[in-house]
């Protein structure tokens, strides 16, 4: 379905941003744009992705293979997903640690910001690739 296609793109491109331009503990860009920081902006941001890269699986574009058509914007919107819950996480819950099975994921935070706003960019401009 359309819709979700290019909502799957948009969350893609700004996930890609803001994991690309935003990783690690740069204090001067993050002071410079507090929203990177605010955890409002980040749930409703891990939350949408998420709920479109499923979406996007189980409704592919028209002309494309089912699943493999949107497989590589699906995964890499829910890896963004998941460095961005640790965001979230970080901030809203200081105290309590973040679980230990996704240290493997967010240990690539920068390359997987370049995965999404690739899978993002290529998506939006050549939808009908089989593997893309």
């Amino acid at each position: 379905m359309l819709p979700f296609y290019y909502f799957s793109v948009t969350t893609n491109i700004i996930m890609g941003i803001l994991l690309v331009l935003f990783s690690g503990n740069n204090d001067e860009r993050n002071e410079k744009y507090p929203i990177v920081k605010d955890t409002t902006f980040l749930l409703i941001l891990m939350v949408v992705s998420g709920i479109f890269a499923v979406l996007t699986l189980l409704s592919p574009i028209e002309g494309s293979l089912p699943v493999i058509g949107d497989l590589i914007p699906s995964v890499s919107g829910i890896l963004g997903c998941i460095v961005l819950f640790k965001r979230w996480f970080v901030l809203s819950n200081p105290e309590k640690e973040f679980p230990a099975f996704f240290e493997k994921v967010i240990a690539y935070e920068k390359i997987i910001g370049y995965c999404c706003l690739g899978a993002g960019c290529v998506h939006l401009f050549v939808p009908h690739i089989i593997f893309l």
